[in-house]
């Protein structure tokens, strides 16, 4: 929100900008306008803000301020303009100053951002001077977060500080006519980073990027230093290359994303719409999820599955390597599977030397690391499904009521991990770290936290994580709690999935409570049992239980999560016996597969209780019924292999019936029973139905059976007043479910919020767990006078 006085000094203003203002081109737009209505005064980057003042009357101050919304940079969002008289002596002219250190309040950094046309053009061009240069860059485009080191944003605080301009380069910078006025990143091949090409050992400077792709197109891997991580790239069309690839990741299965130079390639083989072209061609260029086309890329790019990830060129390198080469390239981070990618150009080459014939890298240094970031559409609407390069560190504004909050610092997730500083009326949800499963990705985990507090000069008056006792962010979280003095909020799971999506879409504080279904994996809940099919009512502060799926054991535990057959077992079980299964359906295939396993122990486990916790999760349901299927019996190759792959069955079936789902009010809070969806499914198994059609079923059964419960609810809550409903969880990153239910639930005259800017799963727990500390806090009487401990 822009706040303007009523009355300006004729003497002078000073305006203060906060919000996103830095690294964005704002002091070379405000300088231009300035001089263009005959202004003096001056501006500079103070802290995390930029400070402007004016000697003008107020007239011509007006029109500045008009001005400068009309003519806002690319990239630039002013949240808001404190402004104040200022009584001096009146410069004879309009300079930029130099910039002032100071401790910052809500700094706004800009996230990296895609190479602009007008830099492709020159970097294209034979007779411009930075003609096939890899690092050229403008006020609208090119690296930003990956290379700052502390605010403000000015060329000494970044990685380019080590690449005095050339007389060229600076005069550019100087010069308010031209589009590299203040640009930070500016250079050229005289004074700026250089390209190396390294083979067999030996490095070299590169002059063009022939030698490159003549090794890809000899079915090679090279590895490629991006803006802020290292890749490895191979041919798309080349199905050897890609299993030599997949060999050296040890990544079998699990998708690979794609790199196309332009949106004539990518048709060639996708489907694209208006939207997803305007995601992909976005500043951000994110990786986005399309639907295959006719025209095949390498199978085992996206094995089973009938999206693929594609991305544009977003670099110059990528243009230049596109410039010899006429064919998607496959770009996936170079790194082992589930290990953290590589950033740093010489542990690039040793750690890559076995993974690639070659290493094309830079010497300009990577400062905070970045992946690719993943969206795809979903109702009409982009949904991001991995926050990280040209999304992070964008600020997200917090709702009314949160503008008092205190600073909170929390840990996030286990998995998919990320942790937020939330402070004053925003918070910065950090990039996407990964699960924390090795020693590695922790250390990663905990680097990155530093980097940010010390960036972003973060001083906690809170700490917030998860209450599973066993995460490794929440033994963090205490252990800073236990240090610091600082109170510790404890969060419930599937409380912060709702609590991001309602901060997302702007509902304040005080608004009423809202209906958010939660599906997912699993999260801990409150009764001590795992969560993961909710419907809870719920606020910034509360929630209510209201349904639920019906509870299966998960047997095994978290190699339940990995081996969908114990799933289908677990829920056979469960709902009937697996004697009546066998009696009733003797020819399904997955029975004979069964019998190999040790059931007699599973059921050994349940009647003993041992590791077999009750779980009310979506995600175990998808792999039962995927399973059920012969998808995935063994085991899920990946997280949500089973159930992306029954959503691509499903999707290639325009089937309108549902299986059936009960609603089961034989308890004090009313269940969903798939009891005869499962009659329904396996009868349909044993008539040899298509598998896609009988996908489709489950899906629309499952979205019928979330609408029905949802409008029995409203019927039956006193205190769920208002006809608004959130979707959230990882379950919900199924484009097909989400869509159906948004689609029923709407025309039964609900207003459905969707996750669209932070992601469903478990990375955008960390922005919920801050918002209820906050909200928290604040319900205590929390001032910054007196901190309620």
């Amino acid at each position: 929100m822009t706040t303007l006085p009523s009355k300006r000094s004729n003497s002078g203003s000073t305006l203060r900008l906060k919000g996103v203002v830095q690294g964005v081109g704002m002091r070379p737009t405000v300088y231009r306008i300035a001089r263009r209505l005959g202004l003096c005064g001056e501006v500079s980057n103070q802290g995390g803000d930029v400070l402007i003042q004016l000697w003008g009357g107020e007239p011509l101050i007006a029109q500045f301020l008009n001005s400068l919304h009309e003519e806002l940079p690319s990239g630039a969002t002013i949240h808001e303009i404190d402004e104040s008289a200022f009584v001096g002596l009146a410069p004879s002219e309009f300079r930029i100053a130099t910039s002032h250190t100071q401790l910052i309040s809500n700094p706004g950094v800009v996230p990296d951002r895609a190479v602009c046309p007008a830099c492709i053009r020159e970097l294209l061009d034979p007779q411009n001077r930075r003609f096939h240069y890899p690092f050229i860059n403008c006020t609208v485009c090119g690296p930003r977060f990956s290379i700052i080191k502390t605010l403000p944003w000015d060329r000494s605080n970044t990685a380019m500080d080590e690449f005095p301009l050339c007389p060229r380069c600076q005069s550019e910078y100087q010069s308010c006519s031209d589009r590299r006025f203040h640009a930070q990143p500016n250079a050229c091949a005289e004074c700026g980073p250089t390209l190396f090409y390294s083979r067999d050992g030996q490095s070299r400077p590169v002059i063009d990027v022939l030698d490159a792709i003549g090794d890809i197109r000899k079915g090679r891997i090279i590895a490629v230093q991006g803006l802020a991580c290292v890749h490895l790239a191979c041919d798309a069309t080349n199905a050897p290359s890609v299993a030599a690839l997949r060999n050296v990741k040890r990544r079998p299965v699990k998708p690979l994303a794609v790199m196309a130079a332009n949106m004539a390639m990518i048709r060639r083989y996708a489907v694209c719409s208006k939207e997803e072209e305007d995601l992909l061609c976005s500043p951000a260029a994110p990786i986005v999820l399309l639907k295959k086309h006719n025209q095949a890329l390498a199978d085992n790019i996206a094995p089973n599955l009938n999206r693929i990830g594609f991305m544009l060129a977003n670099t110059p390198l990528h243009h230049l390597l596109f410039t010899e080469w006429d064919s998607p390239l496959v770009l996936s981070s170079a790194n082992l599977a589930g290990g953290t990618p590589i950033t740093d150009a010489a542990i690039a080459q040793d750690a890559v030397s076995n993974l690639s014939a070659a290493v094309l890298f830079h010497n300009r240094r990577i400062v905070h690391r970045l992946d690719d970031s993943v969206g795809q559409l979903v109702a009409g609407k982009p949904q991001l499904l991995r926050r990280a390069r040209g999304f992070v560190p964008e600020a997200i504004l917090l709702p009314p009521g949160f503008e008092n909050s205190p600073a909170v610092l929390a840990y996030g997730a286990h998995l998919k991990s990320c942790f937020c500083l939330l402070s004053g009326r925003q918070a910065q949800l950090s990039t996407w770290i990964g699960d924390l499963h090795s020693p590695d990705q922790r250390q990663d985990y905990q680097e990155q936290l530093e980097n940010y507090v010390a960036l972003f000069q973060f001083q906690a008056e809170g700490v917030a994580c998860d209450h599973h006792p066993d995460y490794f962010t929440s033994h963090l979280a205490e252990t800073s709690s236990q240090c610091s003095g600082l109170p510790l909020h404890k969060v419930w799971h599937h409380h912060a999935h709702a609590a991001a999506v309602m901060a997302e879409h702007g509902r304040a504080l005080a608004a009423p409570p809202i209906l958010a279904i939660i599906f997912d994996g699993a999260g801990l809940g409150p009764d001590g049992s795992l969560w993961g099919g909710e419907f809870l009512l719920t606020n910034y502060t509360s929630f209510e239980r209201l349904a639920y799926i019906k509870p299966c054991p998960l047997v095994g535990g978290d190699s339940a999560a990995s081996q969908p057959w114990r799933c289908l077992w677990s829920q056979l079980e469960s709902y009937f016996t697996w004697a009546e299964i066998t009696r009733r359906y003797p020819t399904l295939p997955f029975i004979n597969a069964m019998q190999t396993k040790p059931l007699s122990t599973l059921q050994a486990m349940i009647r003993s209780g041992s590791n077999s916790p009750h779980t009310s999760s979506a995600g175990r349901l998808f792999d039962a019924v995927a399973a059920a299927m012969g998808v995935c019996f063994e085991q899920n190759q990946y997280e949500g292999e089973a159930a992306m792959t029954l959503q691509a069955l499903a999707e290639s079936s325009d089937d309108r019936l549902a299986y059936p789902v009960a609603v089961d009010d034989s308890g004090a809070v009313p269940k969903l029973n798939f009891n005869v969806m499962w009659q329904a499914l396996l009868t349909d198994l044993c008539a040899n139905l298509d598998a896609p059609v009988i996908a489709r079923r489950f899906h629309n059964g499952l979205a019928s059976a979330i609408c029905e419960m949802t409008c029995q609810l409203y019927k039956r809550s006193t205190k769920w007043q208002e006809p608004s409903v959130l979707l959230s969880g990882g379950v919900f990153q199924n484009a097909l479910l989400a869509e159906t239910c948004e689609r029923l639930l709407s025309a039964s005259g609900f207003t459905v919020l969707l996750p669209t800017k932070v992601p469903a799963n478990d990375s955008g727990l960390a922005l919920g767990q801050a918002l209820i500390a906050a909200a928290t806090q604040l319900e205590q009487g929390y001032s910054k006078d007196s901190l309620c401990v």
